[in-house]
């Protein structure tokens, strides 16, 4: 069985993630694996709480690890308690950078796909920077929660595009993943004119993509971006509008994903979105 690792922002308040990240291993038949990081490159000498003759950074760090495993053992009761589940997973506490980490418990556990977590109820385009750093530097498959979300089946993906060739195996890695919800799938292409509207019927693109990925359940849709909005609030405004689950991009479409990831990005581009937002690599 597959693994998911679900990467734990805050082991105090980690309680709504582990009962997501089990309800969606659950419909997905993987185990997930959960693990809090602790990157010593960030801790600093502190005299409180150190003993003397003690390395003062190793102690802390020791210190904050099995106060993170016992925090995360509790949340994790509490979840079984109220959401009684037939697959085994595990939890750890690990060191070092976090990207790093990840990379390699991927390739150690027969894990393809990661989740994170927004760490607070800004949105989850507006995730705090080791987030963003995961997103940007792990090449698989990466999904980020809201935070505290509530789990749902993901039966209306919104896959948000400006079209390239590598679209069409990006689309077939969404339909193998989620291929369990038998979900419809929306391409959204974020274009600045009406032109785009007028191709899809004439080249037929639509008909070309359901052949090509053979899925019928997909459709292509043009949203006028008109300047007005940063692009990912249009995104969002139209995930909202037509019920979707699940917003979906490929990072490696350059000229489309610098407008979502870019300086604000990381701060204000979308302070409301209710969405998962599951990011492929090429």
């Amino acid at each position: 069985m597959k693994k998911l690792l679900a990467v734990i922002s805050d082991p105090a308040n980690c309680d709504a993630f582990i009962r997501y990240t089990c309800q969606m291993s659950e419909d997905m038949n993987r185990m997930p694996y959960f693990v809090y990081i602790l990157n010593p490159a960030v801790y600093t000498m502190s005299s409180s709480s150190v003993r003397p003759g003690t390395d003062a950074i190793g102690f802390e760090i020791e210190t904050d690890k099995k106060n993170s495993l016992k925090l995360i053992q509790e949340n994790i009761k509490k979840v079984k308690s109220k959401v009684p589940g037939k697959i085994p997973f595990n939890f750890s506490a690990e060191l070092g950078p976090a990207d790093m980490v990840v990379k390699r418990m991927l390739a150690d556990n027969d894990a393809d796909i990661y989740m994170v977590e927004g760490r607070n109820k800004g949105g989850i385009w507006g995730i705090d920077n080791v987030n963003i750093e995961l997103v940007q530097k792990i090449d698989y498959p990466g999904w980020i929660i809201p935070y505290k979300a509530e789990y749902k089946p993901f039966r209306h993906i919104l896959y948000a595009t400006d079209f390239n060739r590598a679209d069409i195996a990006t689309l077939k890695n969404l339909i193998k993943l989620t291929g369990v919800y038998s979900p419809a799938i929306t391409a959204v292409h974020l274009t600045e004119t009406d032109d785009f509207g007028k191709e899809v019927k004439k080249t037929g693109l639509e008909n070309i993509i359901k052949e090509e990925t053979d899925y019928d359940n997909i459709r292509v849709v043009p949203v006028v971006d008109k300047g007005e909005k940063d692009p990912g609030e249009y995104i969002d405004q139209y995930a909202v509008e037509n019920n979707a689950d699940l917003i979906a991009l490929l990072k490696e479409n350059k000229s489309f994903t610098e407008k979502l990831f870019g300086s604000s990005f990381s701060k204000k581009v979308i302070k409301r979105t209710e969405f998962p937002v599951l990011v492929f690599h090429e």
